[in-house]
């Protein structure tokens, strides 16, 4: 307790109550971390939230900007990097944060990437679909059934508890749960080793969805990925119907897995921060911040080419 008192700036010998230091009665804690386990000034006040706190935490990167899109000649995407990115069959994880705006029940792209060629036979897909009211998590090899996927029912009984979304589908009057922003995170994860439906999930601003709709486990020959679109199709031209209509932050790819404690630092209690604030950088392929800019990118993947979008301030 002493402790606390020095870095709040008192005295070392002064009476102090956990409740005090937890709610900011005698001063402020520092707040510049993105640990769930920092004291949150609600009861239980206790000595482990101050234990595992990082007193001593740098501020974090302010997320000042963020893409936005209107559907309409919208893209921000890559092709024919020089050289593999990965796999098909590595490990991976797809985060970012997106604010649909598209105002009826549409498809929306969140993601996709795919051979130095982009086509649709052999690509990975990530994306809503209007039509079942679904996000899904699709490995294609080839085209016709040749599918390692998985769907989730964002508007099922047990996911509305965390979605947020009803039955008439994911838009901009039925957003579901979202941050003050109007925003969304959404985090898909592949475990490649895993051939069970669990190997594929899907995390809603920070909670694993606790069912999908459909699973299939069918294997893939591998193919190597050096192309690349966020919030669009990788085969298809930026006007379709499908690029994502919306706000777009924060994105990034892994070549991991990415554990529960992972995901719930990158939320970062609704907050968007930076996957280094965060501290989730092992095996971090890419990371777009789209902070005003196409080239403020870190990792192994080039810069995006933003074509149509904008770059809005919070």
């Amino acid at each position: 307790m002493s402790e606390l008192n020095v870095e709040f700036g008192l005295q070392e010998t002064r009476v102090l109550s956990l409740k005090d230091a937890s709610d900011g009665t005698v001063a402020t804690i520092n707040t510049a971390n993105a640990s769930t386990d920092r004291p949150d000034g609600t009861a239980p006040h206790a000595i482990s939230e101050f234990y595992s706190y990082d007193h001593s935490a740098s501020s974090v990167t302010n997320s000042d900007y963020y893409w936005l899109g209107d559907g309409v000649n919208d893209t921000l995407r890559f092709t024919n990097h020089s050289s593999t990115l990965f796999g098909s069959n590595d490990d991976f994880s797809y985060s970012g944060w997106f604010r649909v705006d598209e105002t009826s029940n549409q498809m929306q792209w969140l993601g996709s990437f795919s051979e130095a060629s982009p086509t649709g036979a052999t690509m990975i897909f990530i994306q809503y679909n209007a039509t079942s009211n679904r996000m899904q998590l699709r490995f294609r090899k080839g085209g016709g059934g040749n599918f390692h996927q998985r769907f989730w029912s964002i508007s099922s009984t047990n996911n509305y508890n965390v979605t947020g979304v009803n039955s008439n589908g994911w838009k901009s009057t039925n957003r579901g749960n979202v941050n003050s922003e109007g925003f969304v995170h959404l985090v898909f994860t592949r475990d490649n080793s895993n051939t069970a439906s669990s190997g594929m999930n899907l995390y809603w601003n920070g909670t694993k969805l606790p069912e999908s709709i459909q699973f299939n486990s069918r294997s893939l020959a591998t193919f190597n990925i050096r192309s690349a679109a966020v919030g669009d199709s990788i085969n298809a031209s930026p006007n379709s119907a499908s690029v994502f209509k919306g706000g777009i932050d924060q994105v990034s790819v892994y070549t991991k897995t990415l554990t529960q404690s992972e995901v719930t630092a990158l939320y970062n209690s609704g907050t968007p921060i930076t996957c280094s604030d965060a501290g989730v950088t092992t095996n971090l392929l890419a990371e777009y911040r789209l902070e005003n800019n196409t080239t403020n990118t870190s990792g192994t993947f080039p810069s995006l080419t933003n074509s149509g979008g904008t770059f809005t301030a919070y």
